[in-house]
């Protein structure tokens, strides 16, 4: 298939967190505002998320199959909230004559509106 997908890539399976504002080039040059720095009740750390790329469905999965099979990979990648009816289009076109597993199949009949898809192995720590 030649449809990109949005997904979100980590080196390490982190994909959302709170860290220091010290770790950050821009903490040096982007300024906040006195008005808003006196709200908050953290100034000296930052939500961070994982980076988000644009690919072709068939790399991403992959991505996610290779991260799912070892655990020395160099990438962990997830998609989230992909429309479960652009995934079974997608799946269509990737694997035309493929039955998918019932579980899979099972999932994308159920009528959920939107999943998540990754190797099992990321973290939220927020």
């Amino acid at each position: 298939g030649d449809k990109k997908v949005g997904c979100k890539l980590s080196p390490t399976g982190d994909f959302e967190g709170v860290d220091s504002l010290l770790n950050w080039e821009m903490a040096s040059t982007q300024k906040v505002p006195r008005k808003v720095l006196d709200q908050m009740q953290s100034p000296d750390l930052v939500v961070v998320r994982a980076a988000h790329k644009e690919m072709l469905l068939s790399d991403v999965l992959d991505l996610i199959h290779t991260a799912s099979q070892r655990t020395n990979h160099k990438v962990h990648a997830y998609i989230e909230y992909m429309s479960t009816t652009n995934l079974k289009e997608l799946l269509a076109q990737l694997l035309p004559t493929t039955v998918l597993p019932t579980p899979i199949d099972t999932l994308l009949q159920d009528g959920k509106p939107y999943l998540w898809l990754g190797d099992g192995n990321t973290v939220g720590k927020l």
